[in-house]
């Protein structure tokens, strides 16, 4: 995914026909959205992800390399489950998730 207009506007790369609008979680809850990356050639992906709150601000964001499994779907779960890490570290209760990974 490619973000567009300051994180609230995502353009699907698969089909760039479609425009989703990012909008913020329910008051009290923060919303982690993740992504992995990679390149057919090279050995290495990249995942990453920010957490925002209810009043759209960044509370948190990051993002590391590791090495390519091959398998899109490992990479992506990866990802989450940083995310998820990330959330516990932070002690945070009430945490949804998003990725674009189909």
């Amino acid at each position: 995914m490619e973000a567009q207009d300051s994180g609230r506007e995502y353009i699907d790369q698969t089909d760039s026909s479609r425009l989703a609008t990012w909008k913020p979680p329910g008051k009290g809850v923060i919303r982690i959205n993740t992504d992995a990356a990679f390149s057919a050639g090279m050995d290495q992906y990249g995942l990453g992800g920010v957490a925002r709150d209810w009043k759209e601000g960044i509370i948190k964001a990051w993002a590391n390399a590791a090495r390519k499994t091959n398998e899109p779907l490992v990479e992506e779960a990866v990802a989450i489950r940083m995310g998820m890490i990330k959330a516990k570290e932070a002690q945070w209760k009430v945490v949804e998730f998003q990725s674009d990974c189909k």
